[in-house]
């Protein structure tokens, strides 16, 4: 799976061969159904049956489905894809207070730090050294709130004092948009590797179906702000086909994860794996979350011109 495909005008996408055809006036592309990562439609206009969306979710991709203001609203999943799912969720059930406050740790520490790299890659030095001693002043469960108390910093640091993260605005659509494309990749790989998303362990909002993937999203959305940043003075309103085509690609960005080179997309999936590893062995070192490097933001440059 390595194609991250946007649908935005009215095609009809078909299914032959095990390969899914995009028929658009006239003419017919074929894609191999296992090449898919996913795909957004973001056009209500585009046609689909339900055998495109078995094949698609069979070979592990997803599908984010998009409103009419071009926002994600919802996604459809591959589920039943792990062998032992019921084991999994058996362990995510059984794991005491202690081991999810020690993950809990990890996953903010490693968004503190990589919140930091963004502000020293905006140029805001002092703010990005105040947050790497916020990630090392976290406590057990993060009982101080240096998660909160470093976001408040950093937004403001990153997009000006008077931001306001809930307002309407370029910037913040998006945030939303690169969010929930990000939110959908992890998701996948939480079902991929038998997890039952809703079951979180920090996050427990009782309506929310993805606790567990708000969680593991954290050390991402610096990601997403950077991209964000580098593009904030042609952010005005709403989001233009290119700029939403750019978010998407972000999954396919290319980043330094432990001595490997590889895309977002793949490191999340091994993110996702080594947080497996630290419930089975119950060992929170063994989770080791992305950490962004000042190289990111060369690497993301070069894929904007590229576009």
């Amino acid at each position: 799976m390595f194609r991250t495909l946007v649908i935005e005008e009215g095609e009809r996408l078909t299914l032959s061969h095990n390969s899914v055809h995009v028929e658009k006036q006239g003419e017919k592309i074929p894609l191999p159904v296992e090449d898919l990562y996913c795909i957004v439609l973001d056009n209500q206009r585009v046609m689909l049956s339900a055998a495109v969306i078995t094949a698609l979710t069979r070979a592990g991709a997803h599908v984010v489905i998009c409103d009419e203001r071009h926002m994600p609203s919802s996604v459809v999943y591959p589920e039943a894809v792990h062998y032992r799912p019921f084991t999994v969720v058996q362990r995510q059930i059984s794991m005491p207070q202690g081991q999810k406050d020690a993950l809990w740790d990890s996953i903010v520490r490693a968004k503190l730090l990589n919140q930091a790299m963004v502000l020293e890659c905006a140029g805001s030095a002092g703010v990005s050294r105040r947050l790497r001693e916020l990630a090392g002043e976290v406590e057990e469960g993060d009982a101080g709130n240096r998660e909160g108390i470093g976001a408040k910093m950093y937004f403001r640091a990153l997009f000006g004092s008077g931001f306001i993260r809930t307002c309407d605005s370029g910037v913040n659509s998006a945030l939303n948009y690169g969010y929930a494309i990000l939110r959908s990749s992890v998701v996948k790989s939480l079902y991929l590797f038998g997890f039952y998303p809703p079951l979180g362990i920090h996050h427990i909002g009782p309506e929310n179906p993805f606790n567990l993937g708000d969680d593991l999203m954290e050390p991402f959305r610096p990601v997403i702000d950077l991209w964000t940043d580098l593009h904030h003075e042609e952010l005005i309103d709403e989001l233009t086909s290119q700029q939403r085509r750019s978010l998407v690609n972000l999954l396919n960005l290319e980043l330094t994860y432990g001595k490997a080179r590889m895309k977002l997309r793949n490191v999340i999936s091994r993110c996702v794996r080594s947080f497996t590893s630290a419930v089975e062995k119950k060992d929170p070192g063994l989770f080791a979350p992305l950490l962004l490097t000042k190289q990111i933001q060369k690497e993301m440059e070069g894929q904007c011109h590229g576009l």
